[in-house]
């Protein structure tokens, strides 16, 4: 890790020539000193790590107390370790700050969102109990649509055999008034030919009497037409 210049012997303080050379340090005088807390050196060590990164190159090796080395830099004096214990004490409430700001922070971001997934249960919640009732319409609106085509397909058959039965009561109707009136057009020529008998017979000189005229058998008349061309004579009786 080091150099041989940050060894200290245990007669206590002396100076300890490098004897790696080139690249390895300087020579200095470190005196023996209490061992630090764990806390100063795990800082001492994060500081000296980024020196450490920033200072040297590639294929360098670290440098002494005076160059900024790891193993320098957690064995200084006293005196120096003092500032170094107010900065890290310093940087230490200054996190401590940080982590409890950051805490209040994501707790009240956590809130947050737990009234937010509560207010989004009940909205759900909500939706849910909607989409049922919605569903209920449906299924009755559908009910009632299946209800009004059966009862509109039952008019349209009903409607088809009242058509149908109609056309039949018109067209029994059409052959009765053609019967019926084939009847009385009949009636009527026999009527008229009889009224042009009648007309021959008075022309002829016969007497004809109304049937209506005498309720009585008495009142009955032969009466004898000559024929000419030598025919049969021919009797009529009126009563």
């Amino acid at each position: 890790m080091g150099t041989a210049s940050s060894l200290v012997s245990p007669a206590g303080g002396e100076v300890i020539e490098d004897t790696y050379g080139a690249g390895g340090g300087e020579a200095c005088e470190i005196p023996v000193e209490v061992k630090p807390k764990a806390r100063l050196l795990r800082s001492s060590f994060r500081r000296g790590t980024g020196a450490a990164a920033a200072g040297a190159g590639p294929g360098s090796l670290p440098r002494g107390a005076g160059g900024g080395g790891l193993l320098g830099a957690s064995f200084k004096s006293t005196g120096s370790s003092v500032p170094e214990l107010e900065y890290a004490v310093a940087e230490y409430e200054r996190l401590k700050k940080e982590y409890e700001i950051f805490r209040v922070s994501k707790n009240q971001e956590l809130l947050s969102m737990g009234r937010r997934e509560a207010k989004l249960d009940t909205e759900n919640k909500r939706l849910r109990a909607e989409l049922q009732a919605l569903q209920k319409t449906y299924q009755k609106i559908l009910r009632e649509k299946e209800s009004a085509l059966e009862a509109k397909y039952q008019a349209m058959e009903r409607a088809a055999t009242f058509e149908h039965d109609r056309d039949k009561v018109k067209r029994q109707f059409k052959i009765f008034r053609e019967t019926k009136e084939n009847e009385i057009q009949d009636l009527l020529r026999a009527k008229r030919e009889l009224e042009s008998k009648l007309q021959r017979l008075q022309a002829q000189g016969i007497q004809v009497f109304d049937p209506g005229e005498s309720d009585s058998d008495d009142n009955c008349t032969d009466v004898t037409v000559p024929l000419e061309n030598d025919q049969h004579p021919t009797f009529i009786t009126n009563f």
